[in-house]
């Protein structure tokens, strides 16, 4: 064998060989998270998943299904009046922006205040105004779920508050929100960081909305790629999160359930690393 061929063959055998940095950049993530799935949001393939069919209560990331079968089942400047039920029924030191009964807004200030600041009062609004009562609207969300892939969940609110019977899955989830995202108004909600209602017939000052959301901000979790994305959170379910990044040709969903305080966030960067 001459000098050159070895040379030839060692460079190929070097070649096949992954470097330390490929090598961890390949690396499963290690999650803080009970529950989570990274997908790829045109094709549906799961490029990671820890648990993703494990059921959980979803908290406010239900509001992505709520708000897509807002836009879907109506106008968005439907006329939306504020009924004592959708009001009061919140508990108290739920999120909410303060709505009043026979309050007037539209359907789009709705789904903005249901999307970034996770208005539960706004989400009562909305099923009451699409399909007349809670429980209707409930309905036509377990069937909007199971449409786009969803066959593992039950809900029973628009808001995502506690229940037993409310119930999902990280994978549920993402398919609902590759469901979503192929609609543009849901898009564009979605990815809105600062919203504003201005006064009523009720209220006499404007609200400013603002995504709760810490990667679509210049913060610590910011992310670039980020399109959009809805946070949840309550005693029970812990932490729950819902991303969506675009680089280059690729767009990914993350879907983290169950985890505490910031875990949910800093998961959600090592999958869309990882991906």
């Amino acid at each position: 064998m001459n000098k050159y061929v070895v040379i030839v063959l060692a460079w190929l055998i070097l070649m096949t060989i992954p470097n330390g940095r490929a090598a961890a950049e390949n690396e499963a993530p290690q999650l803080f998270s009970e529950s989570a799935v990274l997908m790829d949001a045109d094709t549906g393939q799961v490029l990671f998943e820890k648990n993703m069919h494990t059921q959980m209560y979803p908290a406010s990331i239900t509001k992505v299904l709520t708000v897509l079968l807002g836009i879907e089942k109506g106008q968005l400047n439907d006329r939306i009046t504020m009924t004592r039920q959708a009001v009061f029924s919140i508990p108290r030191g739920a999120s909410h922006i303060a709505l009043d009964e026979g309050e007037q807004i539209t359907l789009e200030q709705a789904l903005m205040a249901a999307m970034l600041p996770s208005a539960n009062d706004a989400s009562n609004g909305i099923a009451e105004h699409i399909s007349g009562s809670v429980s209707e609207f409930a309905r036509l969300m377990n069937q909007r779920a199971r449409e786009a892939g969803a066959l593992n969940s039950n809900f029973v609110n628009p808001h995502g508050l506690p229940d037993k019977n409310q119930v999902t899955t990280a994978y549920d989830m993402a398919m609902i929100t590759r469901a979503a995202m192929q609609n543009k108004e849901f898009r564009e909600i979605f990815g809105t960081v600062h919203y504003i209602i201005p006064p009523t017939n009720k209220q006499p000052e404007s609200r400013d909305l603002w995504s709760e959301h810490r990667m679509l901000t210049t913060n610590l979790y910011y992310y670039d790629g980020v399109i959009g994305g809805k946070t949840g959170y309550t005693k029970e379910s812990q932490n729950t999160l819902v991303t969506a990044a675009r680089r280059g040709d690729r767009e990914l969903i993350a879907v983290v359930m169950k985890s505490e305080n910031f875990g949910v966030y800093k998961d959600t960067i090592a999958l869309f690393d990882y991906g």
